[in-house]
């Protein structure tokens, strides 16, 4: 029997893989922008780009930009630009959505320049891409095509927003089955504001995941270390919870299973504290 409902959860766990993904790869339909498109037929999309015959470009200003409008409004969940032959000092570029400026930031470097983005970014309806390849005036570059969501960067995102829902699924689980404990052992009522205070705290984790973790490209981490500090509030009322339900109440190893969410919390909330953005050895 218990072999049949794990097998039917896995099966329901799969179905709603399956259609998540499939509904975010229609939400977010794979098209790419080859060069010449990119560029302008008289490259009349780039500002401050000098365009040599063997089709490199050259910085003019310390403010370039390419700009390609779409004809019709679409949504942008990631965007990669293939860049070759770097060439100057070192720069970062700029990927900006239009018209509601989000924007990710990176280094300038030979290869493929990705940027991911979210609902609060402008995603939905936009209306054109604006590059910003470089902040310096003696950069040059080549670029090769851009192409807007990706496949496989699509379906990853998809699984992550899946696997963040069951975590967020766990936790509820986890604190009901505290409370249940609770009221049929101990004979008490729940406290509503404590489960008021986790149930907020869950409902800020849902709004953090609304956009990538680590803003700018990966250069800024407080978004991150908002996401550790309250994920690690929320495991840590979880655990004291059970120990108050009497589950791991004589058990040593239960009391020390609190550190760990608390050294989590503790951490994040120093670094935010300290006013630094901590780079995690990267």
């Amino acid at each position: 029997m218990n072999k049949k409902k794990g097998l039917l959860a896995i099966l329901i766990i799969l179905i709603l893989d399956l259609f998540g993904t499939a509904a975010m790869l229609k939400i977010y339909p794979q098209f790419s922008i080859e060069k010449e498109a990119l560029l302008g037929r008289n490259f009349e999309n780039l500002k401050d780009f000098s365009v040599s015959e063997e089709g490199l470009l050259t910085s003019e200003s310390e403010d370039p930009w390419i700009y390609y409008p779409f004809g019709e409004p679409v949504n942008i969940r990631f965007l990669s630009v293939k860049v070759s032959d770097v060439q100057g000092t070192e720069t970062m570029a700029q990927v900006y959505l239009m018209p509601s400026q989000g924007l990710r930031m990176m280094k300038l470097k030979d290869g493929v320049l990705s940027a991911g983005f979210g609902l609060s970014q402008g995603c939905i309806n936009v209306g054109g891409i604006r590059l910003d390849l470089a902040t310096d005036a003696e950069a040059a570059l080549r670029v090769e095509k851009a192409v807007i969501n990706s496949r496989p960067a699509v379906i990853l995102d998809a699984q992550r927003l899946l696997a963040f829902a069951f975590l967020v699924f766990g936790l509820i689980f986890a604190e009901l089955l505290g409370w249940r404990r609770i009221v049929r052992e101990r004979k008490e009522k729940p406290i509503l504001l404590i489960g008021a205070f986790q149930a907020v705290l869950k409902l800020t984790l849902l709004w953090i995941i609304r956009k990538p973790l680590m803003e700018q490209g990966g250069t800024d981490y407080h978004h991150i270390l908002w996401w550790m500090a309250l994920l690690g509030l929320e495991c840590f009322c979880i655990a004291a919870l059970q120990l108050g339900a009497g589950r791991f109440k004589k058990s040593m190893l239960g009391y020390h299973a609190l550190i760990l969410p608390y050294a989590f919390t503790a951490f994040s909330l120093a670094e935010l504290l300290s006013m630094k953005s901590f780079q995690y050895g990267l």
